[in-house]
């Protein structure tokens, strides 16, 4: 409840941009966003999870991926890892009763999909409190090749979907039902959002996000700038660090006047 429902609640920006930080972390190329009224959809083309990862890490609260170890690893795409906490797969429960993990190993093209009701859930955290807690998600594929994945559980057809734009290559698709949220999300605050917390990885040639089958793009997600240095694309310096030379890559962009609240200001 802490880590998930709370943390999030009714925060839909933050639930889906927590997503699209694990499809970078998954060295993802592109990220699609599905924005319905009652229902919400992120999948990705990254390395997906075969079963031993989806038990050894995923399914575990709080297993960080970044650690004093791993701290300077980049991915085989040359990325540093976003996650930190391990607790962003949490995240869609604080806008979602239901939620449904379809992944497809690129390693050995094996799928796995489960759901996970959070009623059911909270129901057993609450009856378990001097048992073992007992509660298991419904698994409909467990290691399955692709070629036996049926689609009568696809009621959205997310799934179709995500089987056709990632090739069956691999990736993971997260669906959101039973939404409890008030209101449609907003694709235009959505940018926004992303725009704030992934300025540098959306200019990027390698990693695009689409809202709705719409690319998100650096004019669209940030605010029009008054003076931008340089017009487009970076500065580059080298910066001699702990006795190693690394290449700065850096813009600065000033606008007349803040468009967003106080608490939002800042570098």
């Amino acid at each position: 409840e802490h880590l998930g429902l709370k943390l999030y609640q009714n925060r839909p920006t933050n639930v889906l941009a927590e997503l699209v930080s694990n499809s970078w972390d998954a060295d993802a190329g592109e990220v699609w966003i599905d924005i319905n009224k009652e229902h919400l959809a992120v999948y990705d083309n990254g390395i997906g999870m075969d079963r031993e990862t989806l038990v050894g890490h995923y399914l575990i609260i709080g297993k960080r991926k970044r650690i004093a170890e791993n701290i300077e690893v980049l991915s085989p795409k040359k990325r540093k890892y976003m996650g930190r906490k391990g607790i962003g797969k949490l995240a869609p429960f604080g806008i979602a009763k239901k939620i449904s993990v379809i992944t497809i190993s690129q390693k050995d093209k094996s799928c796995c999909w489960f759901e996970i009701d959070l009623t059911e859930l909270l129901d057993e955290s609450s009856s378990s409190e001097s048992s073992e807690f007992k509660y298991r998600p419904e698994v409909i594929y467990d290691s399955v090749s692709i070629n036996d994945i049926e689609l009568s559980r696809d009621k959205h057809g997310y799934v179709k979907e995500f089987l056709v734009k990632t090739k069956s290559l691999g990736g993971t698709l997260i669906i959101m039902d039973d939404l409890s949220l008030k209101r449609t999300v907003s694709s235009s605050q959505l940018m926004e959002a992303l725009g704030r917390r992934f300025t540098v990885t959306l200019i990027r040639n390698d990693f695009n996000v689409l809202i709705n089958g719409q690319l998100v793009t650096e004019k669209q997600s940030l605010p029009e700038f008054s003076y931008r240095e340089p017009e487009e694309g970076f500065t580059e310096e080298t910066v001699n660090f702990g006795g190693v030379d690394r290449l700065i890559k850096y813009w600065v962009g000033f606008v007349k006047e803040a468009e967003w609240p106080q608490d939002q200001a800042g570098v």
